[in-house]
């Protein structure tokens, strides 16, 4: 009886798990364009979606959603239902746009959200500067 106990809370715990797979960290060129792909267990697939900024995920700030205008100034969001994957894309990428982002999935319950660090070089506006001269 004991066994048995412990392989159903097993099975609840892996039945608690939620699949949300992202980069943990991505580096574009300032100037440039960077797409992250997010994906997820097709089980959400009518979920709204959204991409959030800020070190830590309660607090993070909202930078676009699905359910809302896909594009918000440099940054839009497309969600491929069909197969689990939502793209964020931020173009032009400014040297102010390096923080911490969210992918995040909204539910009832607790979100389920994966962190990814993002990161912006210099290299093209070197290579630029090269090319200018």
């Amino acid at each position: 009886m004991r066994t048995l106990m412990i392989v159903l809370w097993l099975n609840k715990q892996r039945a608690g798990c939620v699949q949300l797979s992202a980069p943990e960290e991505v580096t574009g060129t300032r100037g440039g364009s960077l797409t992250v792909s997010c994906q997820y267990d097709l089980e959400f697939k009518d979920n709204p979606k959204y991409w959030c900024r800020g070190s830590v995920y309660e607090l993070c700030r909202i930078v676009v959603r699905t359910t809302k205008k896909h594009i918000n100034n440099r940054t839009f969001i497309a969600d491929d239902n069909r197969v689990g994957i939502f793209n964020v894309t931020m173009s032009p990428l400014r040297k102010e746009d390096e923080n911490v982002y969210w992918c995040v999935i909204s539910r009832s319950g607790r979100n389920v959200f994966q962190r990814v660090t993002l990161r912006v070089s210099d290299a093209g506006m070197f290579l630029e500067t090269l090319n200018a001269s």
